[in-house]
């Protein structure tokens, strides 16, 4: 596949030395969290910016780093919701690759940290009440207490792409 910065990458035989950071921010910040299905559009680019952020309020490096690119293979995969996932034969696999080059180029844990899975569920509640009808967390069998306690404001892609960069910077100086 060619990249928002001209290079080359295979999603099917993936090289941590060809994961770039610009590329993943710019993908990233042009795909929307729930498949485009939102009142207001909404980044993945934003989610990790906003997970990584609240680990960062909570003195916890480590974890911000990891929460900032829980998602960033979705940059050469694409983001398929979670229901899909399971029936798409191959796709985990694929994911996994990618997934593990990322980690490798940016010298993550060979396995996403449990907190950082905790905190993905939990964001869920704060997007649902941004971004979706008042009803959806009830129809979803989501409750308000289990929120992470973020307050979802939308950003445009630029400025979602700059945020995410930003955080980035901090956290990989």
């Amino acid at each position: 596949m060619l990249t928002a910065g001209g290079r080359q990458f295979w999603p099917l035989d993936p090289r941590a030395d060809e994961v770039d950071i610009d590329d993943i921010a710019t993908a990233l910040s042009h795909q929307g969290r729930y498949n485009g299905h939102t009142r207001h559009f909404y980044s993945v680019a934003q989610h990790s910016h906003e997970m990584a952020r609240w680990f960062m309020a909570k003195r916890d490096a480590p974890m911000a780093r990891e929460a900032l690119l829980h998602d960033a293979a979705e940059a050469y995969v694409g983001d398929v919701i979670r229901p899909l996932k399971p029936f798409l034969s191959g796709f985990a696999g694929i994911e996994h690759r990618v997934e593990a080059a990322v980690r490798q180029r940016f010298g993550l844990a060979e396995i996403l940290p449990e907190a950082v899975k905790q905190a993905d569920t939990r964001i869920l509640t704060d997007e649902f009440i941004a971004l979706f009808p008042a009803d959806a967390l009830a129809r979803f069998g989501l409750s308000a207490r289990s929120r992470l306690g973020i307050e979802i404001r939308p950003l445009f892609p630029t400025i979602a792409r700059d945020r995410f960069m930003a955080t980035f910077r901090e956290l990989f100086p």
